[in-house]
């Protein structure tokens, strides 16, 4: 077998950012105001389970469409690989998922009435726990709907909620101090090129971000934030299209297990 081999581009690709702040904080305000930018052309707005946009259309320069879907994963999974069909344009189109948090939520809000559902059909009711080949079944679906995002050839914007929690101790006991979680599945910090926390209005924080550009230490505070003003800082102008080396899915056998 004859490997196939290629060399580095040496240039950016558009990246995957995941917004992550309190209530509030102004998640949803960047995704509008980064319509503007002149570096894109059209923008595809998802909104999940948050109430949908329209006001931000009043922003001066914002110019985004709101993607209408069925309100349920598959449905927005569908659109999902739709839009990542789409031919490319002059400009890149920017997609906008509003938000992962709720559509993590959705996921498993599923998978827990499939196993309510099961439950009741061996005589028992009640809430009842999600086995784990249920989980693998939401970690499955959680793993398309990200592979739709990333096959998108543009600019992505995830929004999720950044919550306080508890650090425990190492005897597992709570302690006073508190430390910010983002609320989502929990390998999408780490699927995602850029994770920006906005733990109050005003303020945001860069936690992480795949560069080469910009280097940053440690979680470092981006005054005066926009994605657009971010976007210059990468250095993409020329950015090119985002490729990912995904394995091959596994095959479900069981598509008509439980409704």
């Amino acid at each position: 077998m004859t490997i196939q081999t290629r060399k580095p581009t040496n240039k950016p690709s558009w990246p995957v950012l995941l917004l992550a702040g309190a209530e509030k904080a102004g998640k949803s305000y960047s995704c509008a105001l980064a319509s503007a930018s002149p570096k894109i052309g059209r923008t595809l707005w998802v909104s999940v389970g948050e109430t949908d946009p329209d006001q931000y259309g009043a922003i001066p320069g914002a110019d985004f469409d709101i993607v209408e879907h069925d309100g349920t994963v598959r449905g927005i999974l569908n659109v999902l690989v739709e839009i990542a069909s789409l031919p490319p344009e002059e400009k890149p189109t920017l997609l906008v998922v509003d938000s992962m948090t709720r559509l993590w939520d959705m996921v498993t809000d599923d998978l827990q009435a499939t196993a309510n559902a099961r439950a009741k059909r061996n005589g028992r009711g009640g809430e009842q726990g999600i086995t784990m080949d249920l989980w693998n079944r939401g970690k499955g679906m959680w793993r398309h709907i990200v592979q739709a995002i990333n096959a998108h050839n543009g600019p992505v914007l995830l929004t999720a909620r950044l919550e306080p929690v508890t650090v425990m101790d190492d005897k597992g006991k709570p302690t006073p101090i508190k430390a910010e979680k983002i609320k989502t599945e929990k390998s999408l910090p780490y699927d995602v090129d850029g994770v920006i926390q906005m733990p109050e209005r005003g303020k945001t924080i860069i936690s992480g971000l795949r560069s080469v550009v910009v280097q940053l230490d440690g979680p470092t505070e981006f005054p005066s934030f926009t994605v657009d003003g971010l976007w210059s800082s990468l250095g993409l102008g020329e950015a090119q299209h985002r490729r990912v080396s995904e394995p091959a899915a596994a095959q479900d056998t069981d598509e008509a297990g439980d409704e």
